[in-house]
């Protein structure tokens, strides 16, 4: 049959017509982005604009940006004097539009090294490969996030296309340099072409040379700059949230964690992945049962383009499962893994019509009618997640912004762990706290103590970001009693929204702003003003003397109601007040738990010095007013209920219960036999400690996917 009576263009034109037609009813809000990441690349490209080179803050080069490439297109946007908004989301429509083009055009490449395969399939398949990427709500919500994701998706495709038809000459090697500039981690492609290369003893020495020429002046200048050659973003996020230990078993579980995603969020790739398991694993299960040799280079000659793609795909995904694991931002990261299944789905239709010709004529035009179907109804759910998404970061993160931006000095230094919208609307001077922008942080946040990086950068507000809490990365809580100086500071502006259904976590549901009052002396006067107070205005008054000798005015919950999500970090601020009545002896213990009221099982137990031992007890005056502030972290798998707060005054710690430490008989119980904190009843005389009140727990419409991760102790 002539296949010039099928021209790719005509068709295309229609799926992408269509397309841009449901694009058109995508939910917006004019300006805002779902990441605040997109906004980072915002203030790097406004500053390349304006002629201060790569810079978050002014005058401090820095490459605080997983995509330098995208910077400069966004910069030329500034520069032209266009909308950042508008032309941003026309630009990467222009961009999907291009890769559903060279997913089709690599899908024929593709059919046509099959042996005897029909045409009367090779254009549908053709088609449905296209409209499987086109069609996707997932990919639809990259489109609008402002981020370089399809930028990546095209320089990947494009890098195929052009290797297929010419290797890697001078065009492939521009092609693939640019996808470096675009994202480093896609050198992962550049391995599977150049294996591929080799086992057809194929020399590309002018495509390699044109990569190095391409890509060696951003290594010389993040040198120059950070005095190293791994971007400061990548380094940042395995310091704080993203898990980069080789660990076979979190691979292994990183790996599930995105079938479970495929499976709840995107059905339609998730069965044509079950689709291409199948089929592969069939014919090396054929292979084995005959007994046949497979001779590889042979293979890789006959069929270079498919082993591209399927080398292309196990390295794209294995270099992130193995030293990289997160699923934030929706699968931004190992977003490679949709082209290439809708590529490879193809060929495994293909491979099965063509093996089971009377059934498969029926089968084949089944399944994809169905997966289309199942794709086109899920564009849907991807509209509210966007629209949850957008939200979220209207509500919370751009409010923050303009209350910075409104209510500070232009000279005041804002310290924050995500950076970019508070940045790009209050165009402040910001101390980065997740490592992103400020190399100097990393010892820092290694120890899990930030205070001492604020005041070296003397930061006159922090921006804690709350469910997720980072402040589990930055330590900056602890300043409250650091060493040296003791951080005093206070809350003025709070802004939270309501939890939603959405795959992944993108950032946190709350932002706290607190105002540096200043850095105390650990000396007599500087402990009287962080500790002692002139009354104590708690919300949850409490009046109970203990043993006749000191009384516990009240208490401060800073959330009486959570709302637990699995995966996240939640933490929870209680403030004691404190009066002390008759002189004491020993000194005593603070035992705060959290309790079942049925079980008496408990979700946390915690023992503390009073002011941790800055203040002793002893040497507290009379009539004093004690105030001191505890942070606790509330297990993610507590289940929904009220949960008793009791307190206790005590001599020692005592030694009872099971510790879920590192490297403990609780440790093993709970990974290895998975007990779970709350299944274990580990104090049962908990009913003897002082009942001052009541802890909620919501159940959560929120529940992503999780796997096993790093833990912070």
């Amino acid at each position: 049959m002539d296949r010039s009576r099928y021209p790719l263009a005509s068709p295309f034109i229609l799926i992408g017509l269509l397309t841009i037609f449901l694009l058109l009813s995508y939910p917006r809000i004019y300006h805002v982005f779902p990441l605040d990441d997109t906004y980072i690349h915002l203030v790097y490209a406004r500053h390349l604009a304006q002629g201060l080179g790569f810079s978050f803050n002014p005058g401090e080069p820095s490459m605080g940006t997983t995509s330098p490439l995208w910077v400069i297109i966004l910069s030329i946007f500034f520069r032209l004097g266009l909308d950042i908004y508008y032309s941003t989301i026309f630009f990467s429509l222009i961009l999907f539009l291009c890769c559903g083009l060279l997913v089709g055009l690599i899908t024929k490449d593709l059919l046509s090294d099959i042996p005897g395969e029909g045409e009367k399939i090779e254009y549908p398949l053709i088609l449905f490969s296209t409209s499987m990427y086109l069609l996707n709500g997932n990919i639809h919500w990259y489109l609008f996030s402002g981020m370089e994701t399809l930028l990546v998706h095209f320089f990947s495709l494009f890098s195929i296309y052009l290797y297929r038809r010419h290797g890697l000459t001078v065009k492939t090697g521009l092609s693939l340099g640019l996808l470096l500039l675009t994202r480093i981690t896609e050198g992962t492609l550049i391995l599977a072409i150049v294996i591929v290369d080799l086992l057809q003893n194929k020399k590309g020495y002018r495509g390699y040379l044109t990569m190095v020429l391409v890509y060696m002046p951003y290594l010389i200048f993040s040198y120059l700059v950070t005095g190293d050659l791994i971007p400061t973003t990548a380094q940042g996020k395995t310091i704080t949230w993203v898990d980069g230990e080789f660990r076979p078993a979190r691979t292994v579980s990183f790996l599930l964690a995105c079938f479970k995603y495929l499976f709840f969020y995107n059905p339609q790739i998730f069965s044509l992945l079950l689709l291409i398991l199948f089929v592969f694993g069939f014919k090396i299960w054929l292979l084995v049962r005959k007994k046949k040799s497979f001779k590889v280079i042979e293979q890789v000659k006959k069929h270079h383009l498919l082993w591209l793609v399927i080398l292309w795909g196990i390295f794209h995904i294995g270099i992130y499962a193995l030293f990289f694991r997160t699923m934030a931002h929706h699968l931004r990261y190992i977003s490679g893994i949709f082209p290439m299944i809708a590529i490879l789905s193809t060929y495994a239709l293909a491979t099965l019509e063509e093996r089971w010709k009377n059934l498969g004529k029926y089968l084949v035009p089944f399944f994809m009618i169905a997966v289309l179907i199942i794709n086109i109804l899920n564009l849907t759910y991807w509209k509210e997640v966007y629209r949850g998404n957008i939200e979220q970061i209207e509500k919370v993160y751009i409010k923050a912004a303009e209350w910075i931006k409104n209510n500070t000095s232009p000279s005041d230094r804002i310290a924050g762990f995500d950076i970019g919208i508070i940045k790009y609307l209050s165009n402040r001077e910001i101390i980065d706290l997740g490592g992103l922008v400020n190399p100097e942080v990393y010892p820092y946040l290694l120890a899990r103590n930030c205070g001492e990086y604020l005041r070296y950068k003397k930061a006159n507000y922090v921006m804690y970001s709350c469910f997720p809490d980072c402040d589990i990365f930055t330590g900056v809580y602890k300043a409250e009693y650091g060493e040296k100086k003791m951080l005093n500071q206070k809350q003025v502006a709070s802004f939270s929204t309501d939890y939603y259904n959405t795959p992944t976590i993108l950032h946190s549901f709350e932002l706290d702003i607190y105002r540096i009052e200043g850095w105390l002396p650990r000396d007599l006067e500087g402990v009287h003003e962080q500790f002692v107070v002139k009354e104590a205005p708690c919300n949850f008054p409490v009046h109970y003397i203990f043993d006749g000798k000191i009384e516990l005015l009240g208490y401060d919950l800073d959330k009486p109601v959570l709302t637990v999500v699995r995966g996240m970090s939640h933490a929870i601020y209680l403030t004691y007040y404190w009066r002390k009545i008759t002189p004491t002896g020993n000194p005593l213990f603070v035992k705060t738990t959290f309790s079942d009221p049925r079980t008496h099982q408990l979700i946390i137990e915690r023992y503390h010095n009073p002011t941790q031992g800055i203040y002793p007890m002893y040497i507290w005056g009379p009539d004093e007013i004690i105030r001191e502030r505890h942070r606790f972290l509330v297990p993610d798998d507590t289940q929904p209920g009220e949960y008793e707060i009791r307190i206790n005054l005590v001599d020692d710690y005592p030694l009872e219960g099971i510790r879920w430490g590192r490297q403990e008989v609780g440790t093993l119980l709970k990974d290895v036999l998975g007990i779970s904190s709350i299944s274990f009843p580990k104090d049962k005389g908990v009913k003897r400690d002082l009942l001052v009140g009541q802890f909620k727990v919501l159940p959560s419409a929120l529940k992503p996917i999780k796997f096993k991760y790093k833990k912070i102790h």
